[in-house]
């Protein structure tokens, strides 16, 4: 395996871990002194060279390497022309001019041999890690130290999660993401060709006995469908119900499926409440309850059910009703698990549909009130990109912070939360497809939110939140584009 490759595995290995280790101990420190040590001594050496082979500039940047890995180095503060005070303190000339370089032939040879002394600190520095057990979280700031005596060390940028994108660095998951939306795309657009069958049907027994004017009854392998729509909608509405489940599985990595008996009505508004009051599985609560909504899956059947006033709002509907119900089939997620309902519900929606009309979200009842309504006001334009309204939001003073809402249920969700969460499926799905089988696994066993993020990403919800601040800044908007507007106020992360 080549030396890039090994370093690959080690950082997969590392990032998708199960276990969070304990904290390292002096062992580790002690290593990292000998390899700066070390290093120190090459960087010396490397200095004599240059000033052996005329080039002063060079020789000149190689004592500030030193003075990164060694701040006190007594013989490089001289050098560098660095005053000692009596306190110990040193202080940097206050006129500080690189020396011109006479040899530019020599410049191929010293960047080779300045590349060996990273390379040999960079290995050094890994076999420590590896030797303490050091979490990535704490990795980190050891290989950014690295990035000061070489920012466009690619491997060092490897070991940080970065990698090159039209001459600037950026995170993995970033060049990941720009892959995975053309997958993804290529899923939706199989999804719909891939032709369905479609057979015409009569209403049954149950179906009668509710009293809609009935249009069209169709069968397909997904389900019934049926409805008081014009007949073509409610073949679009078959097709649609096919093609939600294959791109959902696609991206589950497992088959999922609808209820046994499913059954899709595709209702006129002005059929709502006969449906409402015809369909015998529900009680007088939940009854009441459903005139307040624009469409709903049924308690004890396997009805899914929409009458918003237009063709769009009911696709919409469909698409967040069978995608909750492919997401409790294969991993038993509920609306409980607030974050991912919402934030996957609404990703697909808008993928498969390219709308989100449908969203479950506390309005504000106190505090930012006017600030809580504007953004959904935004939010509900459908011209609106929400990943550029997350990155904003994340980056402002009202920025939601992961700890605190991903253990709540959808309806204890506020409008910000649920912006987050959907900007936050979108890196997942975009940025991190290989993690999320176990993720959705574990959440659908009862494992908190909170913990299971933190073990299989590697890493802990403070540097998650900072890294989605990044992802999005870099990825850019719904389309790739990057952000135009900056922030008025910045959060702390």
């Amino acid at each position: 395996m080549s030396r890039r490759g090994w370093i690959a595995s080690l950082v997969a290995a590392l990032s998708l871990t199960a276990v969070l280790w304990a904290a390292p101990g002096e062992d580790f420190e002690k290593a990292r002194a000998a390899a700066g040590a070390e290093a120190v001594a090459e960087l010396r050496e490397l200095a004599d060279w240059c000033k052996s082979e005329k080039l002063y500039g060079r020789r000149y940047d190689t004592l500030g390497s030193i003075l990164v890995l060694a701040p006190d180095d007594e013989g490089a503060r001289k050098e560098l022309g660095h005053k000692r005070a009596k306190d110990g303190s040193w202080t940097a000339p206050e006129k500080s001019r690189r020396p011109r370089d006479h040899n530019e032939a020599a410049d191929p040879e010293y960047f080779e041999q300045r590349g060996q002394v990273v390379d040999r600190l960079r290995s050094r520095l890994l076999a420590a890690a590896e030797e303490a057990q050091l979490p990535p979280t704490e990795r980190r700031p050891v290989f950014e130290d690295l990035l000061k005596l070489d920012a466009d060390d690619a491997d060092t940028r490897f070991l940080l999660g970065e990698g090159r994108r039209e001459g600037a660095w950026v995170l993995l998951e970033v060049l990941r993401s720009d892959e995975r939306r053309a997958e993804l795309s290529a899923s939706v657009k199989d999804a719909f060709e891939r032709p369905v069958t479609s057979t015409p049907g009569t209403a049954n027994a149950r179906e009668q006995a509710i009293g809609l004017p009935v249009t069209g009854v169709f069968e397909t392998p997904d389900g019934r469908v049926l409805g008081t729509v014009p007949v073509d909608e409610l073949q679009r509405a078959g097709i649609l119900l096919a093609a939600i489940r294959r791109h959902v599985v696609g991206v589950f990595g497992k088959d999922a499926k609808y209820g046994q008996n499913c059954t899709i009505y595709v209702l006129r508004p002005e059929d709502k409440d006969r449906y409402i009051d015809g369909v015998p599985e529900i009680d007088a609560k939940y009854r009441e309850f459903m005139r307040t909504l624009l469409g709903s899956g049924i308690q004890g059947a396997d009805d899914l059910a929409q009458w918003g006033p237009s063709e769009a709002d009911r696709r919409d509907m469909l698409v967040r009703e069978a995608v909750g119900w492919l997401f409790a089939d294969a991993y038993g997620i509920t609306t409980a698990h607030g974050w991912v309902h919402e934030g996957f519900g609404l990703y697909f929606s808008k993928q498969i549909v390219n709308t989100r009309l449908h969203w479950f979200a506390r309005p504000a009842e106190y505090g930012r009130v006017e600030d809580d309504e504007a953004l959904r006001n935004r939010m509900a334009g459908g011209k609106t990109d929400w990943l550029l309204e997350a990155s904003l939001l994340l980056k402002s003073e009202a920025a939601p912070k992961l700890q605190f809402f991903l253990g709540k249920d959808v309806n204890r969700m506020t409008t910000p939360e649920l912006l987050v969460a959907q900007a936050l499926a979108a890196y997942l799905v975009e940025g991190r497809p290989e993690t999320l089988p176990a993720i959705w696994t574990a959440i659908g066993e009862g494992q908190p939110s909170p913990q299971v993020l933190e073990r299989e990403l590697g890493t802990d919800l403070t540097r998650l939140q900072a890294t989605l601040v990044r992802w999005l800044e870099e990825r850019g908007g719904e389309g790739g584009e990057p952000p135009k507007v900056k922030p008025e106020k910045k959060g702390k992360f």
